[in-house]
């Protein structure tokens, strides 16, 4: 399993310079993490990224602590595949190798939107319905697909509700492979018409607005 996206000093994408900046990360630091990538790129045929990461010094893991802006220590052996082998790519460069819409960096976990493993017209309408949002708007934005996880995964049992976790028998990825978005967009809109009389009328035109345009994104650029 190789990392995506070859991370080198010239090289990193303009996302993960700019996490890199805010994170407060030195020109040395990210030499330092390209060459724990390159190392590991000249092994990755005999060795995975878990093995990898349990043959690093405590400075290189201290490193790609830094990088990617874990609160913990890193401790190999408490790691997944998935979170070994994000913890080696550039930030924003990530993987879902179990397809459960949750991304693992380290011990962390996130959900990711579209989802690492979204076609690659999906992430084009994405990136051109947020182009010119705020970073708290795009968040935003997220979080209600999001919530799609949330209410696929959420059952009644007697009196009350439980959440089935992911890696649990019967959790339900509601973006795994073959998903229409479009048809995912289209719900929650009828959703949003339902709930509508309950809502202030701001938010209602809003929530739609955003909803509409990425809508009409994904059918521009071909998505199912």
């Amino acid at each position: 399993m190789t990392v995506s996206n070859v991370a080198n000093s010239a090289g990193f994408s303009a996302y993960a310079q700019t996490m890199m900046n805010r994170r407060g990360i030195s020109a040395e630091q990210r030499e330092q993490f390209a060459d724990i990538h390159e190392q590991f790129e000249s092994q990755s045929t005999s060795i995975n990224a878990k093995d990898y990461i349990a043959s690093l010094s405590d400075g290189d893991l201290e490193i790609l602590r830094k990088v990617h802006s874990l609160a913990d220590k890193i401790r190999p052996d408490e790691l997944s595949l998935e979170g070994a082998l994000n913890l080696l790519n550039q930030p924003g460069d990530v993987q879902d190798l179990n397809d459960d819409a949750i991304v693992e960096v380290g011990k962390a976990k996130t959900f990711v939107f579209p989802p690492p493993n979204a076609p690659q017209n999906v992430k084009d309408a994405w990136e051109e319905t947020t182009a010119n949002m705020s970073d708290k708007e795009k968040m935003l934005l997220t979080f209600k697909f999001m919530t799609q996880i949330m209410t696929a995964n959420l059952h009644k049992q007697g009196d009350t509700y439980v959440f089935t976790q992911p890696g649990e028998e019967g959790y339900v990825n509601p973006y795994s492979a073959g998903t229409s978005y479009k048809g995912v967009v289209n719900d929650m809109l009828y959703d949003l018409e339902r709930m509508k009389k309950y809502m202030p009328a701001e938010k209602y035109e809003s929530d739609k607005q955003l909803l509409t345009a990425f809508a009409d994104a994904l059918e521009k650029n071909g998505a199912c």
